[in-house]
C-alpha cells in the first residue's frame, strides 16, 4: 500500500510531507516532500501516486510553479518521466496530472502543454505512446494490458468515458446516456477496464448518486444505492 502523510522527526515539531509504503507491518518512507528531485529542489506535496505489484511507483510532485512526474522502484531513485517546461510536441508543458497505475504496471497520464494542447500519455512495457485530445480530459483508469479510460469529448463526440486501446479510441458511455432504469447519466465517479477492455463505470444520474454499470454487459445495470438485495442470514 502507498500512501501520503505528515510525520514529524523525533525531537522535533516541524511538520513534513512524505510518500509511505506499508508492506505487512511494515511502514517505510518512500520519499520526502523536502529532499531535492530531478528538476525540481523541493516538493510542497505530491498529490497523486500509485504503485503497481512489482513496486514500481509513479508520482507527482508539485511546487508553486511546477507539476512533475517521477517514477521510482526499489532498486531506483525516483527519475523524472515528465515535468514543466520539458519540450513537447513543438510546446513546453506546462502540467502533468490525473495519474493511473495498474498493478500489472502500465501507467497512464494527462499533459497540458502552453500552448493548451493535450494529450493522453501511456506507458506500457517501457514504451511510452501518445494520444492528442483537445478539449479538457481526465485519465481515470488504465488497464493490466494497457487499455486507457479518460472522460472528455473525442474529437467532438460528446462527452463521455472513452477506451483508448491499441490505436484505437471508442466512447464507452456517453454523458446524458440513458440508464437501463430510466434514468440519464449526469457525472462520473469512477471506472475500470478489464484486461479484455469491459468497462465498469460508477456514475451518478438525475435521480441517484450510486448506480454500478456495465454499458457493454449483459446486464448493464449491476447495482444501485436504495436496490433491494436478498441474502440468507448465517446465525
Amino acid at each position: 500500500i502507498l500512501f501520503r502523510a505528515s510525520y514529524q522527526l523525533a525531537g522535533t515539531t516541524t511538520a513534513r510531507i512524505g510518500l509511505f509504503q506499508l508492506t505487512g507491518e511494515r511502514v517505510q518512507l518512500t520519499w520526502s516532500a523536502e529532499r531535492a528531485l530531478p528538476s525540481l529542489a523541493a516538493a510542497t506535496d505530491f498529490p497523486e501516486f500509485g504503485i503497481d505489484n512489482q513496486g514500481v511507483i509513479y508520482f507527482v510532485a508539485v511546487d508553486a510553479v511546477s507539476r512533475n512526474l517521477y517514477r521510482t522502484d526499489p532498486a531506483t531513485p525516483p527519475v523524472k518521466v515528465f515535468a514543466t517546461d520539458d519540450s513537447f510536441d513543438n510546446s513546453t508543458i506546462n502540467q502533468v496530472g490525473t495519474l493511473a497505475v495498474s498493478p500489472a504496471g502500465p501507467a497512464a497520464f494527462r499533459i497540458i502543454l502552453r500552448n493548451n494542447a493535450q494529450h493522453i500519455v501511456r506507458i506500457v512495457g517501457g514504451q511510452t505512446q501518445t494520444l492528442a485530445a483537445a478539449g479538457n480530459n481526465t485519465v481515470i483508469g488504465v488497464s493490466s494490458t494497457g487499455a486507457v479510460l479518460f472522460v472528455g469529448n473525442y474529437r467532438n463526440q460528446g462527452q463521455g468515458i472513452y477506451r483508448w486501446q491499441g490505436d484505437d479510441v471508442t466512447l464507452m458511455l456517453r454523458q446524458g446516456a440513458a440508464t437501463p432504469n430510466g434514468q440519464t447519466v449526469r457525472a462520473f465517479d469512477s471506472a475500470h477496464v478489464t484486461a479484455q477492455g469491459e468497462l465498469y463505470a460508477h456514475v451518478r444520474t438525475t435521480t441517484n448518486d450510486l448506480v454500478l454499470l456495465q454499458p457493454t454487459g449483459p446486464a448493464p445495470l449491476l447495482v444501485e444505492a436504495g436496490q433491494r438485495v436478498n441474502v440468507t442470514a448465517s446465525v
